[in-house]
């Protein structure tokens, strides 16, 4: 598969440190074309303004570990939350609808 790294609060090294396990890394990324509606993928949960009037319609996200965002557009992806293992992308499409 293709490994991509979204860097969060604790992506402390060097960034070449990550560059040998991962294709891309950056803080965010844009999905679209994948889901009925595009969305979004960061450390943070964002605002919804900030991905809504992007026409983006969730945002997938950790940081807050056992905690739920109220609203459906937030996806936590949280190792609390997909059972200290990766979770393959259909699996994050199939809680968007």
């Amino acid at each position: 598969g293709h490994k991509r790294l979204i860097m969060g609060n604790h992506d402390t090294m060097d960034i070449k440190h990550y560059a040998k396990h991962f294709e891309k890394i950056g803080s965010w990324r844009t999905f679209k074309g994948i889901a009925s509606k595009p969305f979004v993928a960061c450390h943070y949960p964002l605002h919804q303004d900030c991905f809504n009037y992007r026409g983006l319609g969730h945002c997938v996200h950790g940081h807050i570990h056992q905690r739920l965002m109220k609203d459906l557009g937030y996806i936590n992806v949280c190792v609390e939350h997909i059972r200290y293992k990766p979770i393959h992308m259909d699996e994050i499409l199939a809680r968007m609808t």
